[in-house]
């Protein structure tokens, strides 16, 4: 068996990418969702409003609506709502050599290597930073390993250890998105508050149009790509929104 752990934080159009693609290879989705951001702004309960969208693949999910721990630390509530996947996973009743997978709703793993793994590995990605068309780096997101390895620890607590496994490079992590609206509610809301800032919003943008980090974390402009075959057909065939497929407007200076 093949259980795929998602923290949720809203990304619908993500999520129903992530179980289209993963729904023939995988077992049972458990998929988590508090109703605040990490940051405490509010957010409700996504999945569950448009329960909908999700219904067609509703045999193969586990939902867990949970309480978001409401801590002045982030961080916090980060941890929280990540670390409510180990109680759901352990009621499944998995045996030894069941796979279990923990990953953002971002983050899609390799199933092919997933299959193989004889222990505990962490997935090196490819990193898509707010277009589909821009590579901003490879970089070391979830984990994957069989339950034998996981029984009685915590989800959370081995993703952060992800440096200590066995690292299979494959996959891809499409993180930020959306709309400028979305990357600015994101950066905002989620658990690295550090990077909130006056002016946040301004630099966002130019962020957003020109395809490049936030000065504070290097300001490197993303390469700007063509997909090939190895690329998950939910990708080549434009079933996100069309703005995920945005290049840099012609009066941009780089060529990333």
């Amino acid at each position: 068996m093949i259980v795929d752990a998602i923290t949720f934080g809203g990304e619908l159009d993500m999520l129903e990418g992530r179980l289209a693609t993963k729904f023939d290879d995988v077992d049972l989705f458990v998929i988590v969702e508090g109703d605040l951001m990490y940051a405490n702004q509010p957010k409700g309960y996504l999945f569950e409003e448009n329960y909908d969208r999700f219904k067609r693949f509703e045999s193969k999910i586990i939902y867990g609506k949970i309480d978001s721990l409401r801590s002045k630390d982030a961080w916090a509530n980060d941890y929280h709502q990540r670390g409510s996947l180990t109680i759901l996973v352990n009621q499944l009743n998995l045996e030894d050599d069941d796979i279990v997978i923990v990953c953002d709703t971002d983050e899609w793993y390799d199933t092919k290597q997933v299959e193989q793994i004889d222990n505990v590995v962490a997935f090196n990605m490819p990193k898509y930073h707010m277009s589909l068309h821009w590579y901003h780096k490879h970089e070391v997101t979830g984990i994957a390993g069989r339950y034998k390895f996981l029984r009685g620890k915590n989800l959370n607590d081995e993703r952060w250890k992800r440096l200590e496994f066995n690292i299979v490079t494959g996959g891809y992590h499409f993180t930020s998105m959306g709309d400028l609206g979305y990357l600015i509610r994101k950066v905002r809301g989620f658990a690295h508050q550090e990077l909130v800032f006056d002016g946040l919003d301004e630099e966002l943008k130019h962020c957003w149009v020109y395809g490049h980090d936030l000065a504070r974390v290097g300001g490197q402009y993303f390469q700007e790509i063509d997909f090939d075959d190895s690329f998950p057909k939910w990708v080549t065939e434009r079933r996100f929104p069309n703005g995920w497929y945005r290049k840099r407007p012609l009066d941009s200076n780089t060529n990333g």
